[in-house]
């Protein structure tokens, strides 16, 4: 008698436990559907959103309208404290349903709602549990770093004409104009233009927002003795005829002879007066030793004339150079250069090789040329030529004692023949911070 008269109570007792646990993976499907529907709605965003987050529920089973399931969409729900976003507004969406009843009932408990179920033309009501999970999604645009970035506008600051052995493999390309590419993609991963992108990269970008210049302000933030100029003349080598003193001999502060080693100080900066040429009867190398922070040398309206040779930076040793003044000079010769940039926090050129001072004017350009099947470049770091167009026909590698990071900003760029950039992906260790723009945007799960 005692066994019969808890018999119900053991069964109902077992049948909410059955019930439970059948409410409870219901209900982390449904999460899952919300989820998933959330992050999509808030990546796709416009007027699509809506069918974009129903097609995707439906993808779990849920979909809106059949068997009592009812998906709410919002693009204006409130985002949780804490989440980051240039959004005013993040993508909710809400998933209810109901699941039925069978053992419980025998404990006493009745569900939620009464809802009508149709069945072969027959509708019928019945006592079922409601159930609902909400997801909400922030769009965010997932960052994009370049080892190129043109900073010319208004028409096509990037170029290449055939360039079939080019290869910028791993990098990133930005143009503030428009890039064109003809035959060749140059094999880069990506490829954005403010104006129109036409075949740069693998994957192309069209009318994205202009990048800010992400490196002029580093001359203002300079230490005063660096960027003030201790020159009154300008000596130029003796076949140029711009410049004041255009014919005279170079005096010997700016010849640096090739086949030893050049110390330069700790002091805050080295300055020139005009063109810095090596010099040598045949084809030498200079390397350069300084402090473990690096040294900065500073060439006032003057260029790096090294001709055939190569200036490298010792083991060691890292070197930013300045090219400044009102017609700031360029890097100018057959030869090498293999220049590690500082990497030290006490340098405030951490990860500048070369710095041409913004003028918003043209400085001379620049060729990275062949060097057969060596690196015409071999640098680790920023390459900033603002003022300067620049061929980049050769190959440039790594420093030979630095991190495979190299980053190249300039006026315009053509690329041909074997234009290759050997040397990425090691910037963070090479203390670069790359030049970063939006890229496409993506749902982020944030409630």
């Amino acid at each position: 008698m005692i066994t019969a008269l808890s018999l119900p109570v053991l069964l109902g007792g077992t049948g909410l436990g059955v019930e439970v646990s059948y409410w409870y993976v219901t209900q982390r499907s449904m999460q899952n559907a919300a989820d998933s529907a959330a992050v999509a709605a808030a990546t796709v965003g416009g007027s699509t959103y809506d069918a974009e987050a129903k097609a995707v529920a439906a993808k779990y089973g849920f979909q809106h309208g059949v068997k009592n399931i009812s998906i709410e969409t919002s693009n204006s729900a409130s985002c949780p404290a804490g989440s980051t976003s240039t959004s005013a507004s993040c993508y909710s969406v809400k998933i209810t349903g109901y699941v039925p009843l069978f053992l419980s009932q025998l404990v006493g408990y009745n569900g939620t709602s009464d809802v009508t179920v149709s069945s072969g033309g027959t509708s019928t009501t019945t006592r079922q549990t409601a159930i609902s999970t909400t997801s909400v999604a922030l769009p965010e645009a997932s960052p994009r770093k370049y080892c190129v970035v043109t900073l010319g506008e208004g028409g096509v600051s990037f170029e290449s004409n055939g360039a079939p052995q080019a290869n910028l493999d791993g990098c990133g390309l930005m143009s503030n104009g428009s890039a064109r590419c003809n035959g060749h993609n140059l094999g880069a991963d990506y490829g954005d233009a403010v104006g129109t992108n036409s075949g740069c990269g693998e994957v192309t970008r069209s009318n994205v927002p202009r990048l800010d210049d992400p490196y002029v302000v580093r001359w203002t933030s300079a230490p005063s003795q660096q960027k003030t100029n201790p020159c009154t003349t300008y000596y130029r080598k003796p076949d140029r005829t711009n410049g004041n003193n255009a014919d005279a001999p170079l005096p010997a502060s700016n010849q640096w002879a090739v086949g030893g080693t050049k110390v330069l100080s700790s002091a805050p900066a080295t300055h020139i007066c005009g063109d810095l040429e090596l010099t040598g009867a045949s084809a030498g190398t200079l390397e350069i030793q300084t402090p473990s922070e690096g040294g900065v040398l500073v060439i006032w309206n003057g260029n790096l004339e090294f001709g055939p040779h190569t200036l490298k930076t010792k083991s060691g040793s890292a070197l930013t150079i300045i090219f400044a003044g009102s017609t700031p000079g360029v890097p100018n010769g057959t030869g090498k250069l293999d220049i590690v940039a500082p990497t030290s926090n006490l340098s405030v050129w951490k990860g500048v090789a070369i710095y041409q001072v913004a003028t918003g004017g043209t400085s001379a350009a620049v060729a990275i040329g062949a060097a057969g099947n060596d690196p015409a470049w071999s640098i680790t770091g920023l390459v900033y030529l603002p003022n300067s167009d620049v061929t980049f026909s050769g190959v440039v590698n790594k420093g030979s004692y630095g991190a495979s990071c190299f980053v190249l900003v300039v006026k315009e760029m053509l690329i041909n023949g074997t234009g290759a950039i050997l040397n990425h992906g090691q910037c963070d260790e090479a203390g670069l911070d790359m030049p970063t723009g939006s890229g496409t945007i993506r749902g982020r799960l944030v409630s």
